[in-house]
């Protein structure tokens, strides 16, 4: 059979019925109770995806149906506080509603502002805008094309943010513009003074 010569390793006894091996009990092999085990491990694979794949897909959609009727809530209770609260005014004091000034706080605190600038200009200006209450994320030098300053950016949709930004740091030039994700403020070394 083979080239080497008969050695002891080769007087192997054979297997005799119902054995599994020499390393292993035959009541283990016969129970299959590593197979019990792997049942197990497979079912909670398949609960955690699952899992996974509902708050994934579902959650979120549940979520904003959610906001948006919330949203609506709030909405209806103060257009309802509103109407009563003038009716009552109205009639106690006898005079027309006198129509409330600005008071320089930020309209929207939760939205994001940049703020750059030139000449170390856009420090005082990111201290302003907290002062407000706004949320400066970001403040840097410009390093950018040259524009002319000082000027409000503003992404898409965020026109009545940026107007508001422009509005309570006196910057009369807002303009829309897509590099922005989010209202940009750029000033220069005037602003300081």
């Amino acid at each position: 059979m083979s080239k080497f010569p008969h050695d002891e390793f080769d007087d192997v006894p054979p297997y005799q019925q119902g054995e599994a091996g020499k390393h292993r009990a035959p009541a283990e092999a016969s129970t299959g109770s590593r197979g019990g085990g792997l049942k197990w491990i497979g079912l909670l694979a398949v609960l955690a995806l699952t899992v996974g794949v509902v708050s994934y897909f579902v959650l979120p959609t549940l979520r904003d149906g959610d906001t948006e009727a919330s949203d609506q809530d709030q909405a209806q209770e103060e257009s309802d506080g509103e109407d009563e609260g003038s009716e009552d005014g109205a009639a106690e004091d006898g005079e027309e509603g006198a129509e409330e000034e600005p008071t320089g706080t930020a309209a929207d605190t939760e939205a994001a502002v940049q703020v750059l600038g030139y000449e170390g200009a856009e420090s005082e200006a990111a201290a302003t805008l907290e002062e407000m209450g706004y949320n400066v994320t970001y403040v840097a030098e410009w390093t950018y094309d040259d524009v002319e300053t000082p000027v409000v950016f503003y992404p898409a949709g965020s026109e009545e943010h940026a107007e508001d930004v422009g509005q309570n740091l006196g910057i009369e030039r807002v303009e829309e513009n897509s590099a922005w994700s989010s209202v940009a403020v750029v000033v220069d070394g005037d602003f300081a003074e």
